[in-house]
Parts: C-alpha cells; sequence; structure tokens
C-alpha cells in the first residue's frame, strides 16, 4: 500500500462508519502516512472510524518520530482498544518527545491489548513506555524481544513496580525473546504475586531458561494462589528428563483454586515416560475436557472451550 495507499484508503474511509477492525500491517507505511492518518483523524469536522476497535500497525517502519502522530491518532479512535505495533523501527527514542502527549492520549482512551513486540527499545525505552500506559485500562501487554542485552535488576523493577500499581488489570504479559536466563528466578517467581490479575505469561525463546524456573513459576503461583492460569515456555531450555519437582509443580498448579488451563513448552530428548506422565496429570484434573498435544519436543496441554 505505501504512504500514496494509505492517503487513497483516506478518501474513502468516511464510507466506512461501521469498520472495527484495520489491519495495515507489512505495508511500507512510513511515518509520513502515518502523520497522515493522524492529521486527517484530527481535522475531519464529525468522526470518522469512531467505531473502529483494532488497528494494526505492525512491520511498517514507522521510526522514532511517529510519538505525536500515536497520540492523535489514540486522541480521535475513541473506541479503540486494540493496538498493534509490532517490528516498527522504534527505539528508546520514541519517547524524547511528546511523551507526555501519548501518555495523556491513553490515559483518556480505552487501549486494552498493546503489542510493541521486536522494536529495540532497550531497557530504557520499556522503562518511559511503562510510564506511559495505563495499567487500570491494559489488559494485554507483548513487550517480546525488545532488548538486546540481559535485563538488568533496575529494568525487572520497573514491571514489577507497573504490576504492583494500585487497580493494575493487565492480564496477560509476552516477555518472550526478553534474554531471560535462571538468574532472573526470582523476578520471574514475582511476577504471579506482583500481577494479582494477571492470568497469562509468556516466556517463551529465552533458551536459558530450564527446568527449573518453570518450575519455581509454578510453585510460587500455586502457593500464593495466583491467578496464573496459563504459561507458555517455548524454545527455553527445558529438557527431559522431567523430574519430580517439575511433575508436582503441575499437578499442584491445577489443584489450586485458580487452576493450570494452559501450558505450552518445548522439551529436548523428550522420552515416553515424561509423555505418560504429563497426560496422565492432565487428564486426571481435566477429565474428558482435556486436549493433549505432544509432537516431538512440543509439549501442549489445554482445555476445550465447551
Amino acid at each position: 500500500m505505501g504512504d500514496n495507499g494509505l492517503d487513497s484508503f483516506l478518501k474513502v474511509c468516511n464510507t466506512l462508519p461501521n469498520l472495527s477492525v484495520l489491519n495495515f500491517k507489512c505495508n511500507e507505511i512510513t511515518a509520513v502516512g502515518l502523520k497522515s492518518l493522524a492529521d486527517f483523524l484530527q481535522n475531519c469536522e464529525t468522526p470518522i472510524l469512531k467505531n473502529l476497535m483494532e488497528l494494526n500497525l505492525s512491520y511498517n517502519s514507522l521510526g522514532d518520530s511517529s510519538c505525536q502522530s500515536l497520540a492523535n491518532i489514540m486522541t480521535h479512535l475513541p473506541m479503540l482498544n486494540t493496538l498493534s505495533l509490532s517490528s516498527c523501527d522504534f527505539t528508546a527514542k520514541l519517547f524524547q518527545q511528546h511523551r507526555i502527549s501519548l501518555m495523556e492520549s491513553l490515559l483518556n482512551c480505552q487501549l486494552q491489548n498493546l503489542d510493541v513486540s521486536h522494536n529495540q527499545f532497550g531497557m530504557l525505552g520499556i522503562e518511559l513506555l511503562l510510564k506511559t500506559i495505563n495499567p487500570v485500562t491494559m489488559w494485554s501487554l507483548n513487550i517480546g524481544s525488545t532488548l538486546t542485552s540481559a535485563p538488568q535488576s533496575y529494568y525487572l523493577l520497573h514491571i514489577q513496580n507497573f504490576l504492583s500499581k494500585e487497580k493494575c488489570s493487565l492480564q496477560d504479559l509476552n516477555l518472550s525473546g526478553c534474554h531471560l536466563s535462571t538468574d532472573h528466578t526470582d523476578f520471574l517467581v514475582s511476577i504471579p504475586i506482583a500481577g494479582k490479575s494477571l492470568t497469562s505469561l509468556n516466556l517463551s525463546d529465552n533458551p536459558k531458561l530450564d527446568n527449573s524456573v518453570v518450575t519455581r513459576v509454578l510453585e510460587v503461583a500455586s502457593t500464593n494462589n495466583t491467578h496464573l492460569e496459563k504459561i507458555t515456555a517455548e524454545g527455553c531450555g527445558i529438557v527431559s528428563p522431567l523430574d519430580t519437582m517439575f511433575l508436582d509443580a503441575i499437578s499442584d498448579k491445577l489443584m489450586s483454586d485458580h487452576s493450570l488451563k494452559f501450558i505450552s513448552f518445548t522439551c529436548r530428548n523428550l522420552d515416553k515416560v515424561d509423555v505418560d506422565s504429563l497426560s496422565q496429570i492432565w487428564t486426571e484434573h481435566w477429565k474428558d475436557s482435556a486436549q493433549i498435544h505432544i509432537s516431538s519436543c512440543l509439549v501442549r496441554l489445554s482445555v476445550s472451550s465447551t
């Protein structure tokens, strides 16, 4: 589509008053096109796209000059609850100017789901992002693959503080590909406790996270009766054989008030004993609702919706 194609769309979008989902993913749109969209929404005499609920701008090279345009777009899309900005060439410099304007627009909108994965924000950028978004309305946050190196303690503290804020509503946190390791175990086990509303945690693509980390997260989530129900650890360092502590941690979380409903992980050298043990634990608890998918090194245990 490109910026010119976006301009063409803007000429006809007033004929789409009921449009609820708009996907511009991977269309070679730049900061120029984004500004055109922002200016158009701002200058319309009557609200346009007032029913838009989802906007996907991922995989477009928007760059760090886009902060004010994003703020203006958020201000003029009153029903927007899902915004995807994955791989848009953002860095921490996105927040150097107009961050306050963006924060104000986010505080006054209904945004619940935000994906900023695969942008090289670094630790400073994520710190500024967490200070910008509204913890009360945010349900899902994907900050996967936003770091270029292993996180330091102050970065982890900012995530804990965000989760601990009064009335924080975050339910789904994605920390995939964030260079996490066993050195960060204490931080990871604190997440379900700090995030009182958190139900889903994604730790995938952190190859230095091993069996012991997942075990501890499940143990603490069970002992403290947290709301965590889903955990994903694909592409981590889990290996077979799965010891008794790992299997018991799954079993104990199943027996807690907020039962484990989904777990997915890859496991090197997965053997038949492990497959049988996992299947037995899951089936004994969920009976006919149990969904078991084990293929090669992938284990995915879930619950049917019916």
